[in-house]
């Protein structure tokens, strides 16, 4: 409301000079200036943009056919008029702005569904251990280094299950992940301790970028890394890795392309993303978007 009346106060002082005979704008269109400038004068403020007023409002005015006499000679109107309020004017921008900023946030919320169930349609696994590897001898650890190909630029997610043995007990082997540049240049991404436990859990997960996805071709999954401890390599070893999987979800920018790229083919949304997206909305649906029910006239016609 402030903005507003500061509005109509800098339009009220700006045009104050005469014109033979001046139209009055009527109350709908007096409305729509008001709603008019001030989103105009929020985006001038917000960009900190130094600009004549007259720059501003006059256009503005142009757009529903009139100048800035006609706009001073219905706001001198109003101010003689005791059954004529500018308040009510004022109420009614009031009201499409708040309407307005209702239509916004929930669009908003459907853009953000769509984004979502982009992310999760695009999500997959790209590789799973099909059997446990079981290691016992030297020959053996070679299965201990797995090599996936890169996906892209996006989300990687490692999950692992594994156990080793008493014997293996403290000689700092490594679970590592690192990316691969054929097979020399490697880039460390993440390391960790392998202890002696009946089942221990990995689990890590990292971005990468565009950059970084079209320089490196090769995700390796390291179960026996002995780089920071060489003269602890056993000559046997005990180590059994009963799953391992990673999980890729593709940037926001590829998984909402994907989608569309799927979808679009010459047709709409496939039956199940529609309800994916419903689902998401009925969910998170804001209190100021309302569903409204049929009357009991609709009903009746519907029967």
């Amino acid at each position: 409301m402030k903005h507003l009346i500061a509005i109509f106060s800098s339009l009220f002082v700006l045009f104050t000079t005469g014109c033979d005979q001046p139209k009055t704008i009527s109350n709908d269109e007096l409305a729509s200036i008001f709603h008019d400038a001030l989103l105009t004068n929020a985006y001038v403020g917000q960009k900190n943009l130094n600009v004549d007023s007259l720059y501003i409002y006059e256009p503005i005015l142009a757009k529903y056919g009139y100048t800035k006499e006609d706009l001073h000679y219905t706001l001198e109107n109003f101010l003689k008029q005791k059954s004529a309020h500018l308040s009510d004017v004022i109420t009614v921008v009031n009201d499409r702005l708040a309407a307005e900023t209702a239509a916004l946030r929930a669009e908003v919320v459907r853009l953000d569904t769509v984004r979502k169930v982009a992310l999760r349609h695009a999500k997959r696994t790209v590789f799973e251990l099909e059997k446990p590897i079981k290691a016992r001898t030297a020959a053996d650890t070679s299965e201990l280094i797995i090599k996936v190909p890169m996906q892209g630029p996006g989300e990687y997610v490692i999950t692992a299950l594994y156990s080793i043995g008493k014997e293996d007990e403290g000689l700092s082997r490594r679970f590592t992940a690192n990316f691969l540049a054929g097979d020399s240049m490697t880039y460390h991404q993440y390391a960790t301790v392998m202890h002696r436990i009946d089942s221990a859990d990995v689990r890590t997960q990292f971005s990468l970028n565009r950059t970084m996805a079209e320089k490196y071709d090769t995700l390796r999954l390291h179960f026996n890394d002995f780089a920071t401890r060489p003269e602890n390599r056993p000559k046997r070893s005990h180590i059994t890795v009963h799953s391992a999987s990673v999980l890729f979800t593709p940037t926001e920018e590829e998984s909402l392309e994907e989608l569309f790229r799927e979808q679009f083919d010459d047709r709409i949304f496939a039956r199940s993303t529609i309800e994916a997206i419903e689902a998401e909305w009925i969910h998170e649906e804001p209190d100021s978007v309302k569903t409204e029910e049929p009357t009991d006239e609709q009903n009746t016609k519907e029967k």
